[in-house]
């Protein structure tokens, strides 16, 4: 609901937190188009939304790449910063998209916060071979596996 979904992002905030707008244009309720095309009313609750978030994801290894490509599309001239995540359900989506990191970078939960809420932009690298101008994303365990696979795969070039 409308008020669920803003009094979240508003306790997300309160303790500290960073909101991304995951998905944007997955297929079903969640889709900035399923809201955009129920009425002005859903249409204001969208703008709400994404007035409230600090960033929206540009592209998710886990949705139809028509998916991320509307949300490309829709990133044109939006003052946000853009995440990305594998959003690995299965394992074929696993390492599909990633965060490059600032070689000194420390890669904690804290330093990842302190690199978003400062909106210091990195590039985010898929399987595709697209690259997107970024913030990096709180998701450890992903980037940790992209970037030690991309590692691997620079050795074995070398």
């Amino acid at each position: 609901s409308r008020a669920k979904s803003l009094a979240a992002i508003e306790a997300a905030h309160d303790a500290g937190g960073y909101v991304s707008l995951a998905h944007p244009f997955a297929p079903g309720r969640k889709s900035i188009d399923f809201h955009r095309q129920k009425g002005p009313r859903h249409s204001d609750f969208v703008d709400e939304v994404l007035e409230a978030v600090d960033a929206i994801e540009l592209f998710n290894g886990g949705v139809l790449r028509r998916s991320n490509t509307k949300a490309e599309k829709f990133s044109v001239g939006i003052e946000k910063p853009f995440t990305a995540g594998s959003d690995s359900h299965h394992v074929s989506t696993l390492g599909t998209c990633g965060i490059l990191f600032d070689r000194n970078t420390t890669q904690t939960p804290q330093c990842l916060h302190k690199a978003l809420v400062a909106d210091a932009g990195m590039e985010v690298v898929t399987r595709q071979g697209t690259h997107y101008r970024t913030v990096p994303i709180i998701a450890i365990k992903h980037t940790m596996f992209f970037v030690t696979g991309r590692k691997a795969a620079q050795r074995k070039h070398h």
